[in-house]
């Protein structure tokens, strides 16, 4: 296979048709060879199935039959046993290797002017879909460059667009797949779903429906789901999650499917907000270009909707909380969003309407969202502080990536409303936070430690997070123009002056959840 790495791209590029021909009837030729070739070299572990053969070992050779308790000894047996086993696992990433290699061969065959069939293009597929079965049963799984060479090599380089579109398609099934049944034994370090990435990067293929579907049904769905289940896994929050992350955002600029419904269903922990979502928000782009169309401006402001509402319910919906309790308040949480939602996506039919309409919030919302306001947190748990701390960093990233499209939206205030209420329900923490001199240097780590943080002391464990949420609030006051000035203005005195226990001057006798301040329409700081 080496060799033939090296001399297709020479002959192939001959002028003579005849060399041509021949390099097209020897590639095909191998094409029948390797899919023949058996999944699995024959196990020579059958060997030592006779009892009655007992002194037949590994180089041949023959024991005495005066010594039977040599051969009775469960350590040799073990020992013949995984010799046995070693060996077959040799010969059979021998055969993977080899079909590795003539997967790269024909992507070179085909980025040099050569065609396949569709029926080579199956036996292709089937191809690399055993060796990933082999890799992933064995553990021994050695990365996804030869997958992600071959489907670009291939597939990607077909001159015909319908053909390549109909080979990726098909490269997604066998991705997805893979998925299902390997998880845990891909290397996700080599980015399977760069394979993905590439082959967005390389064309617009999601102006096929086809392909469109198979990534968000196939993919997405499959992948996200896994997740939901393996969120704790190490190996997930260092190597799958990036390149997730890059799929996810690629679909969502690429495409008009609701990514954001398999999102919502994810667990609300710190651990997917700052892996999954605070990571989209980073790369997800804004689209303000007036050469885009309606459509897909429409489209890019919807997910910025979704990702601003999801953040907002974290800090809204502690895990301490009953499960009701959860999911009664989650209506009051993105009731201003909801509407929005709803007329967004109508928005991606013809119909009648105005964009403006559609993307201006109606100032009654915000009315309802202050009646409904429940009860500050009785119950402190170290994991709520991480959550909310996310949040609070998702929602810096997306007020400063995405502060046109919230100006132009008009809902400065309905967001006011919401971060009021996001710390309302911290308030128990707020209230008793004493500013440590750790706080700032440590929030970070307890951040990513997904609430594993560890530190001297209760008060030092508990408050050094509420600190540094407090503080990143006043940050985003002090930077865009939200009306909450007013409200915050007695915490920002007493904590500068650190004058004890905190009870905002401006809360009221009822306390935290029930100060009511006049918040202006207009979309300055008063």
């Amino acid at each position: 296979m080496r060799v033939f790495v090296l001399l297709v791209p020479l002959l192939y590029g001959s002028e003579q048709e005849l060399i041509r021909r021949t390099v097209d009837d020897g590639v095909c030729a191998l094409i029948d060879v390797i899919a023949g070739i058996s999944k699995t070299s024959k196990q020579f572990a059958s060997v030592y199935a006779d009892d009655d053969q007992p002194n037949v070992v590994a180089d041949g050779s023959q024991l005495r039959t005066s010594q039977p308790d040599i051969l009775a000894n469960g350590d040799v047996a073990t020992d013949l046993q995984r010799f046995a086993n070693e060996e077959g696992h040799q010969e059979a990433a021998k055969g993977d290797t080899v079909k590795m290699r003539f997967l790269t061969l024909v992507s070179l065959y085909v980025k040099y002017g050569g065609c396949l069939t569709e029926a080579q293009l199956d036996k292709l597929f089937a191809i690399a879909s055993r060796v990933a079965r082999d890799m992933a049963s064995t553990s021994s799984w050695p990365g996804t460059r030869w997958f992600r060479e071959y489907v670009i090599g291939t597939a990607l380089a077909l001159k015909n667009e319908k053909e390549a579109t109909l080979a990726v398609s098909r490269a997604f099934k066998q991705l997805s797949g893979m998925l299902r049944q390997h998880a845990r034994g891909f290397d996700f370090s080599q980015s399977l779903y760069g394979v993905t990435a590439a082959v967005l990067d390389s064309r617009n293929f999601l102006r096929c429906e086809e392909t469109s579907v198979l990534l968000h049904e196939r993919i997405i769905k499959s992948v996200l789901a896994f997740m939901k289940t393996e969120t704790e896994e190490e190996q997930c929050g260092r190597t799958m999650y990036p390149a997730l992350v890059k799929l996810v955002v690629a679909v969502m600029e690429r495409s008009d499917r609701d990514v954001y419904q398999e999102l919502d269903k994810l667990p609300k922990s710190p651990r997917v907000m700052m892996h999954l979502i605070l990571p989209i928000c980073f790369e997800l782009k804004v689209n303000r270009n007036p050469a885009v169309s309606r459509v897909e401006r429409a489209v890019n402001e919807f997910y910025w909707h979704c990702l601003l509402s999801h953040v907002l319910e974290l800090c809204r919906l502690r895990p301490s909380r009953p499960a009701a309790l959860r999911s009664a308040r989650k209506a009051n949480a993105s009731t201003v969003f909801v509407s929005a939602r709803t007329k967004l996506r109508d928005t991606l039919t013809p119909g009648p309407g105005s964009r403006r309409d559609t993307l201006l919030l109606v100032a009654g919302d915000r009315e309802s969202l202050v009646a409904g306001e429940p009860e500050a947190l009785t119950v402190y748990d170290p994991g709520d502080a991480a959550s909310y701390l996310a949040a609070i960093t998702a929602i810096k990233v997306i007020l400063v990536r995405a502060e046109r499209l919230i100006t132009s939206w008009n809902i400065w205030p309905q967001l006011a409303h919401l971060v009021k209420q996001s710390i309302c329900h911290f308030g128990n923490v707020l209230r008793n936070a004493s500013m440590g001199t750790k706080a700032l240097g440590t929030a970070l780590s307890f951040i990513l430690s997904a609430g594993k943080y560890k530190s001297h002391g209760k008060m030092q464990q508990t408050l050094q997070p509420a600190d540094y949420a407090t503080w990143s609030m006043l940050e985003i006051m002090a930077h865009y123009p939200i009306p909450l000035v007013a409200y915050m203005r007695g915490l920002i005195q007493e904590k500068l002056d650190e004058a004890g226990p905190i009870t905002p001057t401006l809360a009221g006798a009822g306390g935290w959840g029930s100060s009511v301040v006049d918040f202006p329409d207009g979309s300055g700081p008063h």
